[in-house]
This record gives C-alpha cells, structure tokens and sequence, in this order.
C-alpha cells in the first residue's frame, strides 16, 4: 500500500488492470482469473524487490570440506547468508533500483533473476503459493474498489517508511486512507 499511495500512477495502472478483468467489480471475481493479471504481479514483484520479508536473508552453514563461490574460497561449517534486501537493490542487478517500477518486470522472470523474497532451490519457502495467493486476492480487490492516499501528507512528498530488522521486517504504522473509488463499477 505504500508504494501504491507514494506512485498514484502504478495504483490507477493496477486498477485499471483489475477492472479490466473484472467488468462486473466483485460479483465476476476467482482467483483463477486474478493470477491472469500480469500487472498485479509486478506490483507484487516489485514490492518484494524494495521490502523482501527477510532483509538480511537466510543463514547456511558450509559443507564440511567448503566450497568455492565465483573463485572464492569459503572454508567448511562457515555461516553464509545473503543479504536479500542489499541484493535487490544492487545497481548491478536493478536499474534505477531503488526506484518503484513495477513495468521492470514485463521483461523478467522471477527464475533468472537476483530476486530471492522467497529463497531459492531446496530452501525455497514452502508458503511461497500460499503467500502469492494472499496478496493477489487482497491487492487486487483492494485496487478493485478503492482508491489510496496518505493519511500524513508528507509521506508522499519524502516521508521516511523505515523498517526494523527483527529477522522479518518489523514496520511501523502506515497512516493510508482508503476511499471507495468513483470509477468503480
């Protein structure tokens, strides 16, 4: 909610989207049809790309005899971990990547890129459908009726939304107002 109330333009895009699926708003919607949504997926990319529930990532430890990363020797029984969150903001990876741009994901996949909210490989998240199901449904109706705004109007214009690391992100409270949509059908 907050990338969407600090980029009105990504909010109307996702409704549109939505509405566009959904004529008839609430009496037409599945959730089959709501994972045709390519945009809600996006936006729902691309927020966990800026706020991965795990900032600092999850730890391993080495194989005993070690193992060598991009001709780095790390020796065995050595606690690893990657940092999701400095990952996914990496200007290597990430053009303009501090910025909200959910249209960057039209050209990538979730697969090939440094993008790892859920982890990857064995250790991936086994609640990761789960989750995915619970933010299309509640985003998507959500941008289906209303409309977002600030409840602090200086939160739009650079106000801070920080976060403690406490393994997951500990946020504070988000003041966002919710007012049923004039265009809603």
């Amino acid at each position: 909610m907050y990338y969407l109330a600090k980029n009105p333009e990504c909010h109307k895009r996702l409704q549109e989207a939505v509405r566009r699926e959904f004529p008839g708003g609430d009496a037409d919607w599945t959730y089959e049809r709501a994972r045709t949504v390519s945009y809600l997926d996006h936006v729902i990319y691309e927020t966990l790309r800026l706020r991965p529930p795990v900032p600092r990532g999850l730890t391993r430890l080495t194989p005993p005899e070690g193992l060598t990363v991009d001709d780095v020797f790390i020796p065995g029984d050595t606690i690893t971990s990657v940092p999701t969150y400095t990952l996914q903001r990496d200007e290597r990876y990430w053009p303009a990547a501090r910025s909200f741009d959910p249209d960057r994901w039209a050209a990538l996949s979730t697969d090939r890129e440094p993008w790892i909210p859920f982890a990857r490989g064995q250790w991936t998240c086994t609640g990761r459908a789960l989750a995915m199901m619970e933010m299309r449904m509640v985003l998507g109706r959500v941008a289906l009726r209303y409309d977002v705004s600030f409840g602090d109007p200086g939160m739009a214009d650079g106000g801070r939304f920080d976060f403690k690391d406490t393994f997951t992100q500990t946020l504070p409270p988000l003041p966002i107002i919710f007012t049923q949509s004039r265009d809603m059908v």
